[in-house]
Protein backbone atom coordinates (compact mmCIF):
# COMPACT_ATOMS: atom_id res chain seq x y z
CA UNK A 1 0.00 0.00 0.00
CA UNK A 2 2.94 2.42 0.49
CA UNK A 3 4.98 3.11 -1.90
CA UNK A 4 9.19 2.94 -1.33
CA UNK A 5 10.30 6.60 -1.07
CA UNK A 6 11.83 8.06 -4.39
CA UNK A 7 15.40 7.92 -4.46
CA UNK A 8 17.15 11.59 -5.22
CA UNK A 9 18.79 11.63 -8.68
CA UNK A 10 22.85 11.34 -8.53
CA UNK A 11 24.39 14.94 -8.50
CA UNK A 12 26.46 15.94 -10.81
CA UNK A 13 29.70 16.53 -8.82
CA UNK A 14 31.39 19.29 -11.63
CA UNK A 15 28.35 21.32 -11.51
CA UNK A 16 27.73 21.21 -8.03
CA UNK A 17 31.46 22.77 -7.50
CA UNK A 18 31.55 24.96 -10.07
CA UNK A 19 27.66 26.49 -8.25
CA UNK A 20 29.69 26.33 -4.68
CA UNK A 21 32.28 28.53 -6.70
CA UNK A 22 29.96 31.23 -8.34
CA UNK A 23 27.34 31.59 -5.21
CA UNK A 24 30.00 31.47 -2.33
CA UNK A 25 32.94 33.31 -3.65
CA UNK A 26 31.12 35.53 -6.19
CA UNK A 27 31.62 35.06 -10.22
CA UNK A 28 35.19 34.77 -10.85
CA UNK A 29 34.40 38.20 -13.47
CA UNK A 30 33.74 40.33 -10.81
CA UNK A 31 36.28 39.22 -8.31
CA UNK A 32 38.78 41.94 -9.78
CA UNK A 33 40.72 43.40 -6.20
CA UNK A 34 42.47 40.47 -4.23
CA UNK A 35 40.21 37.74 -5.30
CA UNK A 36 37.63 38.71 -3.43
CA UNK A 37 33.88 39.05 -3.60
CA UNK A 38 32.51 42.68 -3.73
CA UNK A 39 29.93 41.72 -0.76
CA UNK A 40 33.24 40.30 0.82
CA UNK A 41 34.76 43.67 0.42
CA UNK A 42 31.92 45.57 1.33
CA UNK A 43 31.45 43.25 4.76
CA UNK A 44 35.27 43.61 5.37
CA UNK A 45 35.13 47.93 5.38
CA UNK A 46 31.51 48.13 7.25
CA UNK A 47 32.72 45.56 10.50
CA UNK A 48 35.49 48.23 11.31
CA UNK A 49 32.59 50.41 12.81
CA UNK A 50 31.67 47.44 14.81
CA UNK A 51 35.34 46.47 16.00
CA UNK A 52 35.97 49.89 17.15
CA UNK A 53 32.86 50.24 19.34
CA UNK A 54 33.64 46.82 20.29
CA UNK A 55 37.37 48.03 21.44
CA UNK A 56 36.56 50.81 23.08
CA UNK A 57 33.02 49.69 24.76
CA UNK A 58 34.83 46.09 26.07
CA UNK A 59 37.81 47.93 27.18
CA UNK A 60 36.20 50.10 29.15
CA UNK A 61 33.58 47.76 30.71
CA UNK A 62 36.90 45.54 31.64
CA UNK A 63 38.64 48.84 33.20
CA UNK A 64 35.57 49.64 35.55
CA UNK A 65 35.20 46.06 36.86
CA UNK A 66 38.98 46.37 37.55
CA UNK A 67 38.45 49.41 39.53
CA UNK A 68 35.39 48.38 40.90
CA UNK A 69 36.71 45.22 42.12
CA UNK A 70 40.43 45.57 42.57
CA UNK A 71 42.41 48.73 41.79
CA UNK A 72 39.73 51.57 43.59
CA UNK A 73 41.29 54.21 41.90
CA UNK A 74 38.00 55.86 41.45
CA UNK A 75 38.19 57.68 37.77
CA UNK A 76 41.65 56.38 36.71
CA UNK A 77 41.68 52.58 35.48
CA UNK A 78 38.03 53.28 33.55
CA UNK A 79 40.19 55.78 31.69
CA UNK A 80 43.09 54.13 31.32
CA UNK A 81 40.96 51.69 29.56
CA UNK A 82 39.33 53.88 27.34
CA UNK A 83 42.41 54.96 26.51
CA UNK A 84 43.48 51.38 25.84
CA UNK A 85 39.76 50.92 23.89
CA UNK A 86 40.84 54.00 21.83
CA UNK A 87 43.83 52.64 21.14
CA UNK A 88 42.93 49.49 20.28
CA UNK A 89 40.09 51.53 18.07
CA UNK A 90 43.02 53.31 16.18
CA UNK A 91 45.05 50.12 15.34
CA UNK A 92 42.07 48.25 13.28
CA UNK A 93 41.52 52.18 11.78
CA UNK A 94 45.22 51.64 10.77
CA UNK A 95 45.06 47.72 9.91
CA UNK A 96 42.15 48.59 7.68
CA UNK A 97 43.52 51.75 5.81
CA UNK A 98 46.72 49.61 5.13
CA UNK A 99 44.87 46.57 3.62
CA UNK A 100 42.53 48.90 0.88
CA UNK A 101 46.15 50.40 -0.21
CA UNK A 102 47.48 47.32 -0.46
CA UNK A 103 44.57 46.22 -2.29
CA UNK A 104 44.36 49.09 -4.46
CA UNK A 105 48.45 48.82 -5.41
CA UNK A 106 47.65 45.67 -6.50
CA UNK A 107 44.99 46.40 -8.42
CA UNK A 108 47.08 49.36 -9.89
CA UNK A 109 50.06 46.61 -10.74
CA UNK A 110 47.47 44.63 -12.40
CA UNK A 111 46.35 47.54 -14.73
CA UNK A 112 49.85 48.93 -16.01
CA UNK A 113 50.38 44.80 -16.89
CA UNK A 114 47.06 44.41 -18.60
CA UNK A 115 47.96 48.03 -20.31
CA UNK A 116 51.67 46.73 -21.19
CA UNK A 117 50.03 43.42 -22.89
CA UNK A 118 49.11 43.28 -26.31
CA UNK A 119 45.03 43.12 -26.91
CA UNK A 120 44.31 40.20 -28.09
CA UNK A 121 40.51 40.40 -29.42
CA UNK A 122 38.58 43.15 -29.47
CA UNK A 123 38.77 47.01 -30.42
CA UNK A 124 41.08 48.90 -28.44
CA UNK A 125 39.60 51.20 -25.84
CA UNK A 126 39.24 54.91 -27.49
CA UNK A 127 40.76 57.51 -25.37
CA UNK A 128 37.94 59.92 -23.78
CA UNK A 129 37.82 63.65 -25.47
CA UNK A 130 39.98 66.00 -23.26
CA UNK A 131 36.34 67.99 -23.25
CA UNK A 132 34.87 64.97 -21.11
CA UNK A 133 37.56 64.10 -18.71
CA UNK A 134 38.30 67.37 -17.32
CA UNK A 135 35.68 70.53 -16.72
CA UNK A 136 37.60 73.79 -17.95
CA UNK A 137 39.12 76.01 -15.40
CA UNK A 138 37.14 78.76 -15.56
CA UNK A 139 33.93 76.58 -15.41
CA UNK A 140 35.11 74.62 -12.19
CA UNK A 141 35.73 77.95 -10.48
CA UNK A 142 33.52 80.18 -12.18
CA UNK A 143 36.50 82.08 -13.33
CA UNK A 144 37.08 83.58 -16.94
CA UNK A 145 40.13 84.69 -18.45
CA UNK A 146 38.47 87.36 -20.94
CA UNK A 147 37.72 91.14 -19.57
CA UNK A 148 34.56 91.27 -19.18
CA UNK A 149 32.75 93.79 -22.33
CA UNK A 150 30.68 95.56 -19.80
CA UNK A 151 32.90 96.52 -17.42
CA UNK A 152 34.40 100.35 -17.81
Amino acid sequence: MTQAPESPPPVDERRHAELIERHVHGSPARRQVGGKATWFRYASASSVGIEIAVAIVGATLVARWLETNYTHWAPWTTLIGFAVGIGAAVKALVRTARQYQDELEAHRQRELVSDDAPATEGPAPQATPKAFAEPDHELRHGLSSEPDEDRP
